[in-house]
């Protein structure tokens, strides 16, 4: 799937809608009445290194093809990422995490910085 205008609304019985917030508990992930949730992902590549990837077809792809129920967004802050291009990065992740809200999937956001205790007013 490319990255049309597919306005179908596909969160409907979600595991989002399903579990709605999760925690951890221990060891475990549970959702919000204490059940352990099991998830399944995968991760993007840095932002800045294969942005042709950060779209709302590739998001729909995976939730489709794959049966993802989680997808890590690493979203590149070093090496020519948000530090140097912060509307470019920022835009990437927003479209991903509302393409992610829109098929009912959990996200992780990952300020992916090998030096975030030097950046930490970004």
């Amino acid at each position: 799937d490319d990255d049309d205008d597919d306005d179908e609304e596909e969160s409907k019985d979600s595991i989002v809608e399903k579990h709605g917030f999760l925690k951890v508990q221990g060891n475990k992930v549970v959702d919000e009445s204490g059940q352990v949730v099991r998830l399944r992902g995968m991760s993007l590549f840095w932002s800045q290194w294969k942005p042709q990837f950060w779209t709302k077809g590739t998001t729909r792809w995976l939730k489709r093809k794959w049966g993802i129920t989680l997808l890590r967004c690493p979203m590149a802050v070093e090496a020519d990422g948000y530090l140097t291009h912060p509307e470019e990065e920022m835009k990437k992740m927003k479209t991903v995490v509302k393409a992610a809200i829109k098929q009912g999937i959990y996200v992780i956001i990952d300020w992916h910085d090998h030096n975030a205790e030097q950046h930490q007013e970004e």
